[in-house]
């Protein structure tokens, strides 16, 4: 299942602050995420866009777009599961 592949609960739990912040930013604004482009979510969640890369390789994804790629797959798991 690709919940258990993107946010998984034992990465979750090394995130700091930054990314926390971030990942609650991803889940709130799921639907616009997947159109904004890594400079776009920088200036909303306050951020530099190595930060995002950084989150992004934390979580396994190589890159912004195969973050963005996984992302979506997630997001339409979970809302298929609720």
């Amino acid at each position: 299942m690709a919940q258990e592949g993107l946010f998984r609960y034992d990465i979750i739990q090394r995130f700091n602050e930054t990314e926390i912040l971030l990942y609650k930013y991803l889940i709130s604004n799921a639907a616009k995420v997947p159109y904004m482009t890594i400079r776009e979510l920088a200036a909303e969640v306050k951020v530099s866009t190595s930060t995002i890369l950084r989150f992004c390789n934390k979580i396994g994804c190589l890159s912004y777009n195969d973050f963005k790629e996984k992302f979506n797959k997630y997001m339409a798991e979970r809302n298929v599961a609720h």
